[in-house]
């Protein structure tokens, strides 16, 4: 079962591990991938730095907060996702859920090969109850992940 964030009125506490809908309008810490670069001009990087929770060129490894985890997942804006920095940054964020069980992490989909993320994403869930993955909805902007996979997606991860 998967919760839409249309349907929230308010911000509000969620007990799904896969959540449908914009990661800003859910209660919990998102995970905001961006480029080593530090350019924030695309997806939920340039969401984040409107919301005024990244800065450019500042923001540019891995950096959780109480607010936003960043998470490299390029080397550089234009590049192809990086699995290496990926699986990497993944590792960090399961540390983090078991470190502070009482934080909800919101991971979204990330972008890249879906036979190879939504298995990392999965056994992400799988390790910490504490980690949701969010996958925008049909009303929420979609980066190369597209809204055509949000199906298959969720079949992937079970929901």
């Amino acid at each position: 079962m998967s919760i839409k964030a249309s349907e929230l009125v308010e911000v509000r506490e969620v007990d799904s591990q896969v959540l449908e809908g914009d990661i800003f309008n859910f209660a919990g810490i998102p995970v905001v991938p961006i480029n080593l670069e530090g350019i924030h001009s695309q997806g939920l990087a340039l969401q984040a730095k409107r919301r005024g929770l990244l800065k450019e060129t500042i923001d540019n490894n891995f950096k959780p907060t109480t607010k936003i985890i960043v998470m490299p997942t390029k080397l550089e804006l234009e590049g192809p996702e990086d699995l290496n920095l990926t699986r990497n940054g993944l590792a960090k964020i399961s540390k983090i859920a078991q470190t502070y069980p009482d934080k909800k992490i919101l991971v979204p989909l990330l972008d890249g090969d879906v036979n190879v993320i939504v298995p990392l994403l999965k056994t992400l869930i799988e390790s910490s109850p504490n980690i949701s993955i969010v996958v925008s909805s049909s009303e929420v902007s979609n980066t190369d992940a597209g809204i055509a996979h949000i199906k298959v997606i969720k079949k992937l991860l079970n929901c």
